[in-house]
């Protein structure tokens, strides 16, 4: 009888995941429970989002057009946030954010997997993409950063 020896194996998508979901948990404490964003960028794009989810196109007042959008996909995106009841629109951004961050995450495997690296390789370079601190601070900071990578 052969004997296998135990391999330890990790999911870079769950470990995303999970640096995430504390980046989250501090936000929330830091802010007493309120979502919310580190630069005003977000607040920014979210503004542009909710003019042009209103019909006034790509305008930071309504009916006055500007060229102050540097994200317009971003924005466009962010701008069916606002077609949810209840205002979730901050809540829609992060999730975006989190979403292009996995999606980063699984991209790096891929291209490892691409460039030759065998499978553990793959998933440590996809782990160092998963742990790296500005790119999970970026996933919930409401701006394009994520959508770009």
């Amino acid at each position: 009888m052969r004997r296998h020896s135990p391999r330890r194996s990790w999911s870079p998508l769950g470990i995303a995941a999970g640096v995430v979901a504390l980046y989250l948990g501090c936000e929330l404490y830091l802010f007493s429970g309120e979502l919310g964003f580190p630069l005003d960028d977000g607040w920014i794009h979210l503004q542009f989002a909710r003019q042009l989810a209103a019909g006034e196109g790509l305008a930071f007042n309504p009916g006055r057009w500007v060229a102050g959008s540097t994200a317009p996909l971003w924005t466009a995106l962010l701008s069916l946030g606002f077609a949810f009841p209840g205002g979730l629109a901050v809540v829609w951004s992060k999730l975006l954010g989190v979403a292009f961050f996995l999606l980063t995450v699984a991209t790096s495997t891929a291209l490892a997997a691409g460039l030759g690296l065998s499978s553990g390789r793959c998933r440590l370079a996809a782990t160092l993409v998963a742990v790296t601190p500005w790119l999970a601070w970026a996933a919930l900071s409401g701006m394009e950063t994520l959508c770009f990578t």
